[in-house]
């Protein structure tokens, strides 16, 4: 039996409440926080200085990538050689990692700093999200301006595919300011807001009664389908020489597995807190997990 925990969390009832008399202590203006103007000079800085962090993104990727590939396929290095625009697709391939990884490093920098400000940071037209959204243009119109400005030069000057790639790899970094400040916006849209007092990532949840009407649901079955070795093709060659040669090959096939679940589901009472006002939720949520019960071949 194996249990693959919760997998659906659907809310059924909900009540808020608050407390009146302390809305007055509860409000809050984001352009109030302390040191609030160096707060977003730094914030708007660190996505330009996240260049720094694009350049040995791009080194990290290029050392790997020449360890594999041109290892494990020579003959790829002859074409990178001969064709230009294998060097540019390359150099377009190194934009991706730099993207991603200071993507998810501005998401969780985001998180950090939003609680540093009791989640104090909401405000559509504040000036932070103004100049977020500000510098995210600036940055794509660079990003832009710079890649193509450089790739232009290196097609005009060079005519090697590797020695474009070269020139033009080190150009992925100048997208890293494009992914901060978009990191930036898309974790301010996931954060949970609290209803009353509209902070940012301070509501929690705590789970407020024993689990009660559970019942057993019903099963299901799910399909997976894998390559297996089934067996071996043996081919025998004979040679105008009267000489014979026996050739062994495997034979793979899509094999498909069944596996049989059990489903099961409950209901429990939470309540959500809010940690900077007085908001209070308590919710009636059904769970549903399943278990796997048997998986055969077939």
């Amino acid at each position: 039996m194996q249990y693959t925990g919760h997998d659906t969390v659907l809310r059924d009832s909900s009540s808020v409440t608050s407390n009146k008399y302390l809305e007055e202590i509860e409000v809050w203006k984001e352009t109030d926080l302390p040191y609030y103007k160096s707060k977003v000079r730094g914030k708007i800085f660190s996505g330009y200085t996240s260049i720094i962090a694009g350049v040995f993104i791009v080194y990290a990727f290029y050392i790997l990538f020449t360890a594999i590939v041109f290892s494990a396929f020579p003959s790829f290095v002859d074409l990178l050689e001969e064709s230009a625009t294998v060097g540019l697709i390359l150099t377009a391939i190194t934009y991706l990692p730099v993207f991603l990884g200071v993507f998810f490093f501005s998401k969780k920098s985001m998180v950090e700093f939003v609680d540093s400000c009791h989640g104090e940071i909401n405000a559509k037209k504040s000036p932070l999200m103004r100049k977020v959204t500000v510098n995210l243009i600036f940055s794509i119109i660079l990003c832009v301006a710079v890649s193509g400005a450089v790739i232009l030069f290196a097609m005009n000057k060079l005519s090697s595919g590797f020695a474009i790639y070269e020139l033009t790899r080190n150009c992925a970094c100048i997208i890293a300011p494009v992914a901060y400040f978009e990191g930036m916006i898309a974790t301010k849209n996931q954060l949970e807001i609290c209803p009353v007092c509209g902070r940012l990532n301070t509501v929690y949840k705590v789970k407020s009664s024993n689990d009660f009407g559970e019942k057993k649901d019903g099963s299901h079955n799910e399909y997976d389908y894998k390559s297996e070795r089934v067996g071996t093709l043996k081919t025998t060659t004979k040679w105008s020489d009267g000489s014979t040669s026996v050739d062994y090959s495997p034979i793979y096939e899509r094999i498909r597995y069944t596996e049989e679940y059990d489903d099961y589901s409950n209901l429990a009472k939470y309540t959500y807190y809010c940690h900077e006002c007085s908001y209070v939720e308590t919710t009636v949520e059904k769970t549903s997990w399943k278990i796997l019960k048997s998986k055969y071949r077939g």
